[in-house]
This record gives structure tokens, C-alpha cells and sequence, in this order.
């Protein structure tokens, strides 16, 4: 069954529960039974825009009402989470969708357990913001006035041979330049814009919060390598498990995509008053944090977007060869599923 509610703010959210709590007449017994059903779930996630749902849900009562107790477990970086999900030290982690290809690719046993968010909301095909969450971006005075004049130049992307450098190459190739012509260098994104003013990169590859910095500081964006794919909601992002806990708990996956349904819902339909809880996990600036472009907010995964992913992860030698598509999304449910 779907959970609903109706929200009227997250102080709202708190008072709410406190009060079904306080008025439920229930006795100790009736506690420790419900406790029992209780299911603890530990998620890792990085501390980021994208582990939004995770913090409000579990902040705020939603997991508890789907009979999860879940534990964030932050990473320092995306290389920690799929090793953590192996071991079983963390039972569902947070992945870029090409990471979880290559593990695909290897053999190591993973599967997706629901999406997680979009560049951009499906039916619109616009951003959750004033401007596109991920961009290329170069100086205002750098003479650069499209992908067709990086010949040459140097840009920075978080890390190379991975979704982004995918994404930045696609972007210089399908409107009008040559990615083999350019020369990559990985630099962590706080530094990106330090990197550009300092005029030690020509462009920079940068996704929110540090695509406002940027823009913030007065350069400009010459393309959005994420918006730019044929499919421009872009499936980036997926949460998984291993297959043999998928498999042994059917059930806590189930509730784990109601709850992230439901809060995923509330942050579509309320951005402004979500931007404000990222001051719990985060240490982005007030003003930033304001002004940063938040993602569509999905449980269900856009077989195309994925598709073309893939296909363009191979094509740019991230991935061996392609891969069949049913192997990658397994079970998860997907936007087609629900048409």
C-alpha cells in the first residue's frame, strides 16, 4: 500500500508524528511488538545534494512509517560505497549509474534497488532551478564561446574514466567538437573554480553545489554535459544492494521505495523549503545553498537515459562492450513499467 501525506512543512512533519505518537493509546506491549517490526537498514551515502531524500526521511519519520529504522552511513567518496555494499557493511549504497555497470560488467553481483535522482523532471525537461544543475563552464573573458573552440584546451572533470568524463565528452561530440582533440585532468570539484580562475584549466566540469559556485563567480556555461544526452533527464544516479540481500529481503526493498516514493514527492513539490535541510548534513554556504539547482527526485529508472548511458560509456571505453539492458536495471522499477 502507498503511503500519502499531506505536508505542511518539515516542523510540520515533527509535530505531526509526536502527536500520532502521543495519541495512539498504545501500551509497552503494544511498543515492543511494533518494535519488533522494525527493520534497521544501513545506506551509504555521500554527503551530498543527491542524499537529500535519505535525510529527510529519516529525520523526519517517513522511514519509520514504512517499518525501517535507516542508519545514514556517509562516504567520503563513491569508490568507498561499493566495496562497503560487498562486505555487507552497508546494506544499500549509492552509486553513479556507470559504477554500477562496470560491477555489472565484472561480475560482482550488485543490482539496483531504486533510482535515484534526474538531472531534470521527465515531463518538463526543465531543472529543478534557475540554471542546469551540471555545466561545462569557462571564464567570461576566455574567448571560448562553445564546445567548438575547446581544441586544445585543458578541463577538469572529478574523475577520469568515469561518468563524467563520459558525459563531457559526449557533450563536446554531439554539438559540434572533437573530445579527442582536449586533454582531461581529474581535480576534486571543490577545487574546480579555484582551478579556472587561477587559469590552470581552460573549462570546467562541475554538478551542484559547486555549478553555483561557479556560475556565483562569474563564469560562464558553455554546455550542460548531463542535459546534453539525447535523453535529457539523465538516470545519473541509482541506489543497490547486492543481489543475494535483494533476493533474502524482497520485503524491506519494497518498503524502502515507498518511503523514498513519498519523500521523493514532497522535495519535487517543495524545493525551496528542502534547499534548507542541507544545512543538516552539508557545510554548503547559506547562499549558495539558496540558489543550487536540485535534481528531479525519482524512484523509477529511465530505461532510455540508461540505455544511452551505457552505450556511450563503451563508446568512450569506460565499459568493455555494451551490455544487455535487462542485466543492468534487474528488477528495479522503471518509468516504461508504469505507463
Amino acid at each position: 500500500m502507498k503511503h500519502r501525506r499531506t505536508y505542511l512543512g518539515l516542523a510540520g512533519l515533527a509535530s505531526f508524528a509526536l502527536a500520532v505518537a502521543g495519541c495512539s493509546g498504545n501500551n509497552g506491549a503494544d511498543d515492543a511488538a511494533e518494535a519488533s517490526d522494525v527493520t534497521t537498514l544501513k545506506v551509504g551515502v555521500l554527503p551530498n545534494i543527491e542524499a537529500l531524500p535519505i535525510y529527510i526521511a529519516a529525520e523526519n519519520g517517513i522511514f519509520e512509517e514504512h517499518g525501517l529504522k535507516v542508519e545514514p552511513v556517509p562516504a567520503q567518496g563513491g569508490a568507498a560505497l561499493l566495496p562497503a555494499v560487498l562486505e555487507g557493511s552497508t546494506d544499500i549504497g549509492f552509486s553513479n549509474i556507470l559504477t554500477h555497470m562496470t560491477a555489472v560488467e565484472r561480475g560482482l553481483g550488485t543490482t539496483i534497488v531504486a533510482s535515484g535522482p534526474h538531472t531534470m523532471n521527465p515531463d518538463t525537461l526543465e531543472p529543478v532551478g534557475e540554471h542546469n544543475s551540471s555545466v561545462l563552464a569557462v571564464t567570461s573573458d576566455s574567448g571560448i564561446e562553445d564546445v567548438s573552440d575547446l581544441a586544445g584546451k585543458t578541463i577538469s572533470v572529478n574523475a577520469l574514466g568515469g561518468i563524467q568524463e563520459v558525459a563531457v565528452r559526449n557533450a563536446i561530440d554531439s554539438t559540434g567538437g572533437d573530445s579527442e582533440s582536449i586533454e582531461l585532468v581529474e581535480l576534486p570539484l571543490s577545487q574546480a573554480e579555484g582551478a579556472l580562475s587561477g587559469g590552470r584549466v581552460d573549462a570546467v566540469s562541475v554538478n551542484e553545489p559547486f555549478t553555483t559556485v561557479v556560475l556565483e563567480a562569474g563564469h560562464r556555461e558553455i554546455a550542460s554535459p548531463f542535459s546534453d544526452f539525447e535523453h535529457a533527464a539523465s538516470n545519473v544516479s541509482i541506489y543497490f544492494a547486492t543481489e543475494a540481500y535483494a533476493e533474502e529481503n524482497p520485503e524491506v526493498i519494497e518498503r524502502f521505495r515507498a518511503a523514498l516514493d513519498e519523500v521523493n514527492a514532497y522535495i519535487n513539490e517543495n524545493p525551496d523549503e528542502a534547499r534548507e535541510q542541507l544545512d543538516t548534513y552539508t557545510d554548503i554556504d547559506a547562499q549558495i545553498r539558496q540558489k543550487v539547482t536540485l535534481p528531479f527526485y525519482e524512484t523509477r529508472i529511465n530505461e532510455a537515459s540508461v540505455e544511452e548511458i551505457m552505450q556511450k560509456g563503451a563508446k568512450y571505453g569506460v565499459l568493455e562492450s555494451e551490455l544487455p539492458l535487462e542485466d543492468i536495471i534487474g528488477n528495479a522499477p522503471t518509468l516504461t513499467g508504469t505507463e
